[in-house]
């Protein structure tokens, strides 16, 4: 997670797709699929990669994509 976390700081997209919520825990944000669908697009606030790295002081957003 160091690699793409260095890589994010330099200004690249970085795309992690994972079934692993301690996985996730490290994104700045987090999309919810199910069955091909769009659940939820939630703002990670409390972001591992963010806490350590940057400031972001935005809080936590949700779309419902129903």
């Amino acid at each position: 997670m160091e690699l793409f976390s260095q890589l994010h700081k330099e200004g690249a997209t970085v795309v992690v797709v994972t079934h692993e919520e301690d996985i996730a825990a490290f994104t700045d944000r987090v999309l919810r699929f199910s069955d091909g669908q769009l659940l939820s697009d939630t703002l990670n606030c409390h972001s591992r990669l963010s806490e350590s790295n940057t400031d972001h002081s935005q809080g936590k957003e949700e779309t419902d994509a129903h």
